[in-house]
């Protein structure tokens, strides 16, 4: 099981959705990084995500359209640092 995590590098806190198939989070992670190749966000996959509080408080959400949604308006917000 993997998890796909996107964080703006200047926010608290990031958005998480967990993958049972090891293959989809590379390219949805390649899909993400080519859309937003020129944005400040960052898009890893880890396996333990609670071994990363760097990236925490983290948000979960239920499906990788949810996950697509949420980074598109987290890309919109301001910085909350």
């Amino acid at each position: 099981m993997r998890y796909l995590v996107a964080k703006k590098l200047k926010s608290v806190g990031s958005i998480a959705v967990k993958f049972n198939d090891l293959d989809v989070p590379q390219s949805v992670k390649a899909a993400l990084n080519r859309v937003y190749a020129n944005t400040d966000l960052q898009i890893i996959d880890l396996r333990h995500p609670h071994m990363y509080g760097e990236y925490a408080p983290y948000s979960f959400v239920e499906s990788e359209g949810d996950f697509l949604k949420a980074v598109a308006k987290l890309v919109k917000e301001p910085d909350t640092l």
